[in-house]
């Protein structure tokens, strides 16, 4: 068998134009149908798959479907990547196909850029009339869609009969094209973004750009407008076409055309096979019909192949009829197989690690699912496919003849109306009038869309193409004739005619579907269910009788007659490990000491399942540690020792993460707390008995019994000397046996730059993000390479990452020098070559790590350190460097490590205290700075100049030659610093000097404006501009951070930056408005700055109008009432000058029975819009969802599908527009109408209890809000009127600059200038908003919602995310699934406001007691809420209550010690309130550490004192 070249290993030009030269001499250059392709424009075009790692990435899981050849071309900046299939076929050519436009017979072959190739197409799939459309010549069938694009321009793909997926783009016409075949069957996906675009066969390759992708929907062409100039697809220039329009009448009394029809799909689909064809054989109607159909034609058709393979998994089978099949079809090669546990995990694993991702809907119903998406990947269906295509691969086998469709189509799950499965639509009983269902949900979507995928994705793994048959248009359309009596005269009537006019074997009338479970089935079993419905068989245990009792709902009552008869059950039946396990998980979470630990023991021990037992173990240990039985925990662990075969590392590592320097063990006061030195020192004990345990002989577990014996000796019983006894006799004693197994499986997985060198540098990255941009590029400046190694693996934590390094040092030579760092945190100096050097004068022959300030994770390693001056003393396993020669005996020693298995970091330190006279550390920092605790540094700065990094620390000052980031806070500079090499400095910024303690504002806006004035920006700037002004916005420079962002919108109209600078100053959030640096004269610098560009700008309409409403922002922050309501008077006048016309003023025109048509905008299925239209439903309202499947452009696109759906209603008629993911519906039509119609307006909005987005707009309203209610402010998610009305409203809202940023700033706008026909309601009569709400609600059956005390509304809308109105409609949707389920007809349920929500509102309101009872109530939900611990802090300080001040901000502290506000509280409370200067002052200095912004003043106020 061939071996195909790694798609991260691109054929060399060269040698690619040789292979296809000899190939074309032999006749066998591979055919272009079977493949997948990526086309972007995201990647510099000077790039190629090898100079660009991330676009190697991006195309690593789509290439196993074109797994042989891989063309890469550029056109037009725009590149086209083609993974071929090679099946043995003769010349054909290969992708994109190229043509000039006044040449439509132009060879579609050249791979090089060609401006006359003005038409370019790449596709996937096959085209069955090819050969009618263009005269055959030996080229593939994808030679016909140039030539049927010039033929019938944009609707061209309604002359293709195949299956396919198709982008073709006409660049002298400035046109993109799309296309799926009827039923999709080809994946195709796209993302358009303002100035770049990706398209691809899997989305994967898109998400690893950096973008979300959408899918092309099946039986659709949709049409892009390309920029002239960019040649990028125009946002909203889409247009949409179908390709099939079905006959829907029935007419056809016999199935005679539908067999012909279906016979016919089969001769297309096996014309010039160049391989052998299999199908997947169950006893079923589908499969069997395929394989029957199949061998006839191959066999009639005198194909060279003349025949199939056929592989099948028993089980679900009847085996007979398989039996009765082969020896009818005589297949080639034919498999049966039976899946073991093993087996079928270990498929599920090559599923994970090398299967396109997709993802369920979970509203397919699957059985355990809970409504939530499933991963196809572990769908028993899509395992025992995967089994199979692994098998056809190895036996050459490469094109699938696959069932799919046929249960979609045929039979919709069911028969005469009765569902087989949840996800029928109808039963299978077809209407008189097929219009009446079609086209029914998993016609083209539901079931169809997610098997087709699975089909695709799982043969596509194996480089396999996949064909069906069900799915031609011809067999479909011939099954919709027929009439409804025959339709629904026989299960699949349809089918099984055709099985019949073949012999072919069946059981009339039953559905059957192989299943991949594991399990003991014999051949007679069988499993009545479709495919990947089904879940793994449960364990029963037949000698524990069902209780006559619900213990479950007994127990949660905690009533002790339950417990008595759980106790007895037990007496009764000893042997029920389930019974054990109730009653201790009952008495451990009721502190009951009723031998908890005991029935544990005893359930796990009754366990018999291997597996199981093992897993139960680990449970109950973490249950026992989260309760703080820590040393039950640990004897736990040592029973799952005992146990026969082989230990799983999850047992391992639940003691490993016990007691590791980052578990709650140190982290969580409330282990030591409750946790008495009795029972610590009981602890210490156990381990210990376990580590001379001489029956005990887990080397693995002993060296982690060490660790952890240590850490509890120096952590908590304060002996360091048993401690450092625990370290050298049970940790260092002995090693553990080194790995010697290969590692080369990984070489797939490897990218290598390439190139000698003295000095390799290797990175592990499974994933390319920006930072391994940014580590690769940093090397590249310094004239050394560096090897990506892991590209496309799963990551298994860090046993994989060494055994990755171990295969990529094996390959080098034995003296090499080599350097190993972590990808997503290190930057190389431009100096970096610097390194052998050093390395040779002072390490030779010694492994050198990076070092870092403190010892960790295992603090109690600190004292076998020797003293040392030398800050960096302590190491750092992100960065080492040696010998290869020393380096690999490391990695094989370590591999064998069990502390790997949760620390890297823990088993490199093992290794060094173990070979202290080979591996050192850099504690000078020379070669390596470790970021972390970077603060605690005296002088520390870290500056980058043109030629590299230049550190301080203390009164040393070098020029390391690697910075690591590690931790939260390094991890922040590293950024700081990645951002001026490779974004605000080096290119457009000089690559001037970053000073972490003062930035270089106005020598970054300079560059920033003259760059723009010389057009010098790009859309790769963006992060960097929008980087620069948010950290000039901490620092309160305000005025500066909008100049950069002013320059940088002028030059590159990208409307990311507008919206940035919208952002700075819309909402009560807003980075302004929170800031506490509003120093009057920075603000008066501002508003001066702002007044000068809204009138004088270069930024446009847009710039200016997004400045009016700035400028009324910092007038109203800095308390200027009048100004700011001067300015957004202005901003209305403006308005109602322009949009004069458009205008409809007057109260209600009244329609006596007007027709309600409810819509909301949705481009996602999620369960908070079935929450919206099933709680419609409930009421007889049908909620119409505008734009699913499209991608969500902003609140500019929600208001054009609002604007044409009100444009196609009568103008008399209502309209409801509603939010799609936080409303929810109580009321009915009738009284949605009626309470409308006595609100005597046009139009009525929902009101809400603050001014939003613009607090300073609160003036405008009447009174300072309308009418007397408290919903006094207008809110946009729930709208209703005249559809007449709305239409103009939303006509003259479309032209407003600031719609793109918010939607209720538009409609605010318009509602102050139409208040005649426009209202709001504010009583809350019609709709109610929660955000802000502190009263209670009650749900009842109905169901109805009731606020407060009177409050009975329709509509409620949770407006307003994280803990406010949206955590309180979670709660109240939650409350309708409990009424609407419960048998009850007087249910009701009572619901709490979100009590932070209620908290943070009674704080604004002035009633500070009722806001900290408010907090404590949240606190009890959250313990370690850090926002409410600080609030009450806040509040009580509010009150002169300073001890109960100080008590909370502790509190908060004790959560999390870097937080700025709590240390800055804190430090001024002890200060001025209760006197202790010297707290006062750490806390004060750690303040200013934590926040630059406010450090001067800090520090000064610190000398101060």
């Amino acid at each position: 068998m061939a071996r195909y070249p790694s798609p991260l290993h691109p054929t060399p030009p060269l040698l690619e134009f040789l292979l296809l030269f000899l190939l074309l001499l032999l006749g066998f250059l591979p055919p272009s149908s079977p493949c997948s392709f990526l086309i972007t424009n995201t990647i510099p075009p000077h790039h190629n798959l090898s100079t660009s790692p991330l676009l190697s990435y991006s195309n690593h899981l789509q290439s196993r479907r074109g797994p042989d050849l891989t063309t890469h071309s550029v056109h037009h900046d725009v590149h086209f990547i083609h993974n071929l299939l090679w099946m043995n076929g003769e010349f054909k050519t290969s992708q994109p196909f190229l043509s000039a436009v006044n040449n439509p017979h132009a060879n579609g072959g050249a791979t090089t850029t060609n401006g006359d190739n003005d038409i370019v197409a790449i596709y996937n799939g096959e085209i069955y009339n090819a050969d009618s459309i263009t005269p055959p010549n030996g080229e593939s069938d994808g030679r016909s869609i140039i030539p049927s694009y010039l033929a019938s321009g944009s609707t061209y793909a309604r002359n293709l009969d195949g299956e396919f997926a198709i982008a073709l783009f006409d660049f002298s016409s400035n046109v993109l094209l799309l296309s799926a075949d009827t039923f999709g069957t080809k994946p195709l996906w796209y993302s358009i973004q303002p100035t770049t675009f990706t398209i691809s066969s899997y989305a994967s390759a898109i998400t690893r750009l950096g973008y979300q992708g959408t899918q092309l929907e099946p039986n659709t062409v949709l049409k892009f407008d390309l920029d002239p100039t960019t040649k990028n697809p125009i946002l909203g220039s889409k247009q949409k076409f179908e390709l099939t329009t079905f006959d829907l009448k029935q007419y056809k009394p016999h199935t005679d055309d539908f067999v012909k029809a279906f016979m016919e799909s089969i001769r297309k689909r096996t014309q010039d096979l160049k391989s052998v064809p299999f199908v997947g054989l169950s006893s079923g109607y589908d499969s069997g019909a395929v394989a029957c159909a199949l061998a006839s034609t191959l066999k009639t058709d005198g194909n060279p192949t003349q025949n199939m393979n056929a592989y099948s998994i028993r089980g679900g089978e009847d085996m007979q009829i398989v039996k009765e099949r082969l020896e009818l079809t005589a297949p080639l090669i034919n498999k049966t197989f039976s899946f073991s546990q093993s087996e079928y995990y270990h498929q599920t694993f090559k599923l994970k690690l090398n299967c396109e991702p997709y993802a369920y809907p979970g509203n397919l119903g699957y059985s355990g699912q809970g409504g939530n998406e499933m991963d196809m990947r572990t769908d028993p269906g899509a395992i025992g496919l995967s089994k199979i295509c692994e098998e056809a691969r190895n036996d050459n086998s490469l094109i699938y003849f696959s069932g799919t469709g046929a249960d979609e189509i045929i039979s919709d799950y069911g028969f005469g109306g009765k569902k087989l499965t949840p996800h029928s639509s109808f039963g299978g009983k077809f209407p008189d009038d097929l219009a009446m269902v079609f086209p029914w949900y998993n016609f083209f979507g539901g079931t169809q869309r997610a098997y087709l995928m699975k089909e695709e994705l799982i043969a596509g793994t194996y480089g396999i193409e996949a064909r069906y048959p069900f799915l031609d248009v011809s067999v479909v359309q011939e099954f919709l004739w027929l009439t409804a009596e025959v339709k629904n005269s026989e299960y699949k009537r349809s089918i099984g005619d055709l099985l019949r006019s073949m012999r072919c074997s069946f059981d009339p009338g039953k559905k059957v579907g192989f299943s991949a479970n594991p399990s003991q089935h014999g051949e007679g079993d069988q499993e009545k269910t479709r495919a990947g419905l089904t879940t793994a068989p449960p364990i029963i245990h037949s000698e524990c009788p069902k209780p006559s009792i619900d213990i479950d709902g007994m127990l949660n009552y905690r009533s002790s007659q339950t417990l008595k008869l759980l106790q007895r059950y037990i007496t009764l039946h000893p042997s029920c490990a389930h019974l054990h396990l109730k009653l201790a998980d009952h008495t451990l979470s009721n502190s009951r000491q009723q031998n908890y630990f005991e029935h544990y023991v005893r359930a796990i021990d009754l366990t018999s399942d291997e597996a199981e037992k093992y897993d139960l173990a680990s449970k109950v240990s973490l249950k026992l540690f989260e309760n703080y039985k820590i040393n039950d925990a640990v004897k736990i662990v040592i029973l799952a020792i005992g146990f026969d075969g082989p230990t799983p590392v999850f047992i391992y590592n639940t003691l490993a993460t016990a007691f590791i320097g980052n578990s709650p063990l140190f982290l969580d006061s409330n282990y030591s707390s409750k946790t008495t030195t009795l029972e610590f020192k009981e602890l210490a004990s156990t381990l210990r008995e376990a580590l001379v345990d001489e029956s005990v002989q887990d080397a693995k577990f002993k060296e982690l019994a060490g660790y952890a014996l240590s850490a509890v000796m120096y952590g908590f019983l304060v002996d360091k000397e048993g401690s450092q006894e625990a370290i050298k006799t049970f940790v260092l004693a002995n090693e553990n046996q080194p790995v010697k197994e290969s590692s080369g499986h990984f070489d797939h997985f490897m990218y290598h730059a390439g190139g000698l060198s003295p000095l390799k540098i290797g990175t592990v990255a499974t994933k390319v993000k920006e930072e391994v941009y940014f580590m690769v590029e940093s090397g590249s400046r310094g004239g050394v390479a560096v090897d990506v190694i892991g590209l496309g693996m799963e990551w298994e934590g860090n046993p994989t990452k060494v055994k990755m390094y171990k295969a990529y040092v094996e390959k080098l030579d034995p003296e090499q020098i080599v350097l190993l760092a972590d990808a997503y945190d290190v930057l190389l100096s431009p100096e970096i070559g610097k390194v052998v050097e050093i390395f040779e004068e002072k390490f030779d022959n010694k492994i050198i790590f990076g070092g870092e300030l403190r010892c960790w994770p295992d603090a109690s390693f600190e004292p076998l350190y020797p003293p040392s001056t030398s800050r960096f003393r302590f190491l750092n396993s992100g960065s080492y460097l040696g010998r290869a020669k020393h380096i690999l005996p490391m990695l094989n020693d370590v591999l064998g490590y069990a502390s790997l298995l949760i620390s890297d970091q823990r088993a490199f330190t093992r290794y060094m205290h173990l070979h202290p006279d080979l591996v050192v550390v850099d504690s000078d920092a020379e070669i390596f700075r470790s970021l972390h605790l970077h603060a605690e540094v005296p002088h520390a700065n870290i500056v980058f100049d043109f030629d590299g990094f230049v550190a301080t620390a203390g009164e040393r000052v070098n020029r390391p030659l690697l910075l690591h980031g590690n931790g939260n806070d390094g991890n922040m500079y590293y950024k700081h610093v990645a951002g001026n090499m490779f974004g605000a400095g080096g290119e457009y910024a000089g690559g001037g000097l970053y000073d972490f303690s003062k930035l270089p504002i106005e020598k970054i806006r300079d560059n920033v404006r003259l760059a723009a004035e010389r057009g010098g920006l790009g859309g790769e700037d963006l992060n960097g501009i929008i980087g620069i002004a948010a950290e000039m916005g901490k620092r309160g420079r305000f005025e500066e951070g909008a100049k950069v962002l002013y320059w940088g919108y002028v030059a590159s109209r990208n409307p990311v930056l507008l919206v940035e600078y919208a952002r700075w100053f819309a909402g009560e959030a807003c980075p302004f408005c929170t800031s506490s640096v509003k120093d009057s004269g920075l603000a008066q610098k501002l508003h001066v700055f702002l007044d000068k560009v809204g009138r004088y700008s270069k930024g446009g309409e847009e710039w200016k109008e997004i400045t009016q409403f700035n400028i009324a922002t910092v007038h109203h922050w800095l308390g200027e009432v009048e100004e700011s309501e001067a300015m957004y008077r202005s901003i209305l006048a403006k308005g109602e000058v322009e949009n004069s016309r458009s205008s409809r003023e007057g109260g209600a025109i009244v329609n006596k029975d007007p027709t309600l048509h409810v819509a909301a905008v949705a481009t996602q299925e999620r369960p908070e819009l079935a929450n919206l239209v099933n709680s419609a439903a409930v009421h007889s309202i049908h909620v119409d969802v505008l734009g699913m499947g499209d991608s969500y452009l902003g609140n500019s696109q929600k208001v054009q599908y609002f604007l044409k759906y009100a444009l196609e209603k009568d103008e008399d008629d209502l309209v409801l527009f509603l939010d799609a993911y936080d409303v929810l519906v109580f009321k009915g039509v009738k009284e949605v109408i009626e309470k409308f119609q006595d609100q005597d307006k046009r139009i009525l909005f929902c009101g809400e209890t603050a001014s939003y987005p613009d607090l300073g707009m609160a003036g405008l309203y009447d009174g300072g809000g309308e009418g007397g209610g408290q919903f006094k402010y207008l809110n946009s998610g729930v709208i209703l009127g005249r559809a007449g009305d709305v239409t103009a409203m939303l006509q003259e809202i479309v032209s407003y600059k600031s719609l793109f940023l918010s939607d209720q700033r538009s409609f605010v706008r318009y509602f102050l200038t139409h208040r005649n026909s426009v209202g709001i309601d504010t009583s809350g009569s019609l709709f109610v908003t929660l955000h802000g709400i502190i009263d209670e609600s009650v749900i009842t059956k109905g169901p109805s919602f009731k606020l407060g005390s009177s409050l009975n509304t329709s509509i409620v809308h949770g407006n307003a995310g994280g803990l406010g109105g949206k955590k309180y409609y979670e709660q109240i949707a939650d409350a309708m699934k409990t009424v609407a389920q419960s048998q009850d007809g007087k249910v009701e349920v009572k619901v709490d406001p979100p009590f932070y929500s209620s908290a943070i509102i009674s704080y604004r309101n002035g009633d500070l007691i009722e806001a900290i009872n408010f907090f404590k109530k949240h606190l009890l939900k959250e313990p370690s809420h850090v926002d409410s611990l600080y609030n009450i802090g806040v509040a009580y300080a509010d009150l002169e209550d300073y001890d109960g001040a100080r008590e909370y901000y502790e509190a908060c502290l004790r959560v999390d010690l870097d937080n700025a506000s709590c240390n800055l509280n804190l430090g001024v409370l002890l200060v001025e309130k209760v006197r202790d200067v010297e707290g006062g002052k750490k806390a004060l200095e750690r303040a200013a550490k934590l926040d630059p912004a406010r450090a001067g003043v800090l520090r000064g106020y610190i000398e101060a004192l």
